[in-house]
């Protein structure tokens, strides 16, 4: 069942998963090997749809709850770029719809220079560290990496 090539190993699996002759045991093992190979191709929004078809029929824990959780950090990080992005391209202005209605509201900043360092320390290499606990603060000399076991 092993594929060198990551895209095929999914196309395998996805393959396996709709099989009717795969026992439902069977469909869940293929399901957990795939959001383990997309979480590697770091696409986030197929380990999540994965990880919302196994919440319905029985509650996550451990490696899964982890694995949801971090594509919903990058998620969640990935829209904060994307408004720095837009307020650093219109020069100061932000247009936001509105949750609650479908209303946008503009913003003026009056420095880029903040929304341009805070875009560049958002970046997604940079989030992976932080929930890795990779990150050693540069202020600090003393400061050590987190020893705790890495998960993923």
């Amino acid at each position: 069942m092993f594929c060198n090539d990551n895209n095929k190993q999914i196309k395998m699996l996805t393959n396996l998963l709709v099989d009717k002759s795969s026992s439902e045991i069977e469909r869940r093992e293929f399901r957990r090997q795939r959001i383990l190979i997309n979480y590697e191709e770091k696409k986030y929004k197929d380990v999540l749809h994965d990880i919302n078809i196994i919440e319905q029929t029985e509650n996550i824990s451990g490696l899964l709850l982890v694995l949801k959780l971090k594509p919903m950090i990058q998620e969640q990080f990935q829209k904060a770029r994307s408004i720095l992005m837009e307020q650093i391209n219109n020069g100061g202005k932000i247009l936001i719809r509105s949750d609650s209605s479908d209303k946008i509201v503009s913003l003026y900043t009056d420095n880029s220079d903040d929304c341009e360092a805070l875009f560049l320390n958002l970046r997604q290499d940079r989030v992976e560290q932080l929930m890795n606990g990779d990150l050693i603060n540069k202020h600090d000399p003393t400061a050590k990496p987190n020893k705790r076991r890495k998960i993923i």
